[in-house]
């Protein structure tokens, strides 16, 4: 989550110092790609959310780390009606340690668990219909529904190791997601490269996924495999890349500017750019 301008191989500030990020999110929906990989053509979709993240020194190497979307907004056209409606909501908050076991020279590792909690519930807004079979009679088949809420907690473990070079740096990351309720756990990754640039520019370029396991002894009781383009549910899988550029506004702040896009794998999600503006500090 950190800017190239202002990272570093530790992650974990110094007691009583810290990182606080505040981004502005918009997907733009161009379709829907279901559990067999087949992609669905529907009417116009988009999300804007509002985020923030942050971190925290409690003693040295370790660390308390935040994130929670503030407000979740989703606009979906109903070709049946003939309208666009919205959907508003907040976010499911995470909180997590980061533990820096290792920090050798220019090189560390670290630790991190964290939990993600259920607050919003509401898994099923509005269907979702697409045209890719209708006809003159107007006949649109469903996909499935809108769901603004995971319902589910989320017990996530990672392994973070990094490097730092004088003026770029190279990190990585492998995690699993425990997800409770019968959700399907997933096995999580990221490797980035950060490029400072000049005195105020700098550039990180990502790749990073998330990949669903089906349990090996299913339980009649699991919750099916959910069928939203806003990809919060059961059974999401994908793949994906970032280009973020910073700027430092005035000392340890950053104005910063994300492009994400799929690299494949998409599953049970719609496809779509990501836009991202954002506010960051260090202190």
């Amino acid at each position: 989550m950190l800017s190239a301008s202002g990272a570093s191989a530790q992650w974990t500030p110094e007691p009583g110092h810290g990182y606080v990020k505040i981004w502005a999110k918009w997907l733009l929906g161009f379709g829907y790609v279901d559990g067999e990989g087949d992609w669905n053509n529907y009417q116009n979709y988009n999300e804007l959310f509002l985020a923030t993240y942050g971190d925290v020194g409690i003693v040295d190497g370790l660390a308390f780390y935040w994130h929670t979307d503030i407000v979740r907004g989703f606009t979906l056209r109903d070709p049946i009606a003939d309208e666009l409606r919205g959907h508003v909501t907040g976010g499911d908050p995470m909180v997590g340690l980061r533990w820096r076991f290792l920090l050798r020279d220019r090189l560390a590792m670290a630790l991190m668990g964290s939990v993600r909690a259920p607050l919003i519930q509401r898994t099923g807004e509005q269907q979702v219909v697409y045209e890719r079979n209708a006809g003159d009679d107007g006949v649109f088949d469903p996909i499935g529904g809108l769901r603004i809420g995971a319902g589910t907690w989320d017990l996530t473990t990672a392994l973070k190791v990094g490097y730092a070079f004088d003026t770029w740096f190279l990190g990585g990351s492998v995690g699993y997601q425990a997800r409770l309720k019968g959700f399907d756990d997933r096995i999580l990754w990221s490797v980035e490269v950060g490029l400072t640039l000049n005195e105020k520019w700098g550039c990180t370029l990502r790749a990073n996924g998330a990949h669903s396991m089906e349990p090996i002894r299913a339980d009649a009781d699991d919750p099916p495999r959910s069928q939203s383009p806003s990809g919060i549910g059961n059974g999401v899988s994908w793949m994906g890349f970032a280009v973020e550029l910073d700027y430092e506004l005035i000392s340890r702040w950053y104005l910063g500017l994300t492009i994400e896009g799929g690299l494949g794998f998409l599953r049970r999600q719609t496809g779509g750019p990501v836009t991202s503006l954002s506010l960051s500090t260090s202190y």
